[in-house]
């Protein structure tokens, strides 16, 4: 059938035109495996290079990641973790009950060694079964509500709860 919303995961779409097609990209996932296997597992635990600089991370978000984890994330009934080492790769928020990756993205994304930097990244976590959904900083701050909307609809799809 035909997709409405145009995003390749049939998601609502996003908040603004120029978020839904940020967000394209980080939708593909959808169609690798549903759940993480035990290969993805031991990768989570394998990089301890990165300990430190996770930990630096969690203590010193963003505005933008601040906002999202207060005032939405931390309070959903699913559990997210916040700078969660996966494989080679910090991610911003991760839900091991949705299989997803939540990625904020500021100005340094939108350049192109960022941009390939992201695809790779994107790569790898799809490959082993995880969507990605990557935000634009700007629109957190511009229209909070309707991210949060945006992100229900993806754990309501992804873990049959979105509350």
């Amino acid at each position: 059938g035909i997709n409405p919303s145009g995003l390749p995961c049939g998601n609502p779409p996003p908040f603004t035109r120029e978020a839904e097609l940020y967000c394209k990209v980080g939708c593909l996932g959808q169609k690798g495996r549903q759940n993480p296997t035990e290969e993805l597992k031991m990768k989570y635990n394998h990089n301890k290079n990165l300990v430190k600089n996770a930990k630096v991370l969690r203590k010193d978000m963003t505005k933008e990641e601040r906002h999202l984890w207060y005032d939405y994330l931390r309070n959903k009934d699913v559990r997210f973790l916040r700078q969660k080492i996966i494989g080679s790769y910090i991610v911003d928020f991760y839900c091991a009950k949705a299989n997803l990756v939540i990625e904020l993205d500021g100005s340094q994304h939108y350049e192109d060694k960022g941009i390939k930097y992201d695809a790779e990244r994107t790569k790898f976590l799809e490959q082993n079964g995880l969507t990605v959904v990557r935000i634009p900083n700007n629109e957190i701050n511009r229209n909070f509500d309707g991210v949060c909307e945006y992100l229900d609809s993806v754990l309501k799809s992804r873990c049959r709860t979105g509350d």
